[in-house]
């Protein structure tokens, strides 16, 4: 058995936060990345998936997809309206 860490990235779940089946998450799973926004989008729903993973005692972070052609001050200025996690750093997927 792998004792390591299990977690998975909001691509496991690809869904509206009203249509995650949060059941079917598995029982092993330590840790849970969202992404929380892409290009200028940002997630309505962070906070709600902040306060479901918390309420289950998952750890989560919160990854940000940037676009190239988009200039980085509005990018970060999105990417600073997500939440903040005390688990793991803000990630970049770029």
């Amino acid at each position: 058995m792998d004792a390591r860490p299990f977690g998975i990235d909001t691509g496991y779940f690809k869904s509206t936060f009203a249509e995650h089946h949060w059941a079917a998450m598995p029982p092993e799973v330590r840790f849970v990345l969202p992404c929380f926004g892409s290009g200028t989008w940002v997630e309505p729903d962070a906070a709600k998936y902040v306060a479901e993973l918390e309420m289950r005692q998952k750890f989560w972070g919160p990854w940000f997809f940037p676009y190239a052609h988009q200039e980085p001050k509005i990018l970060v200025a999105a990417w600073l309206k997500t939440p903040k996690s005390d688990h793991f750093p803000r990630a970049v997927d770029y």
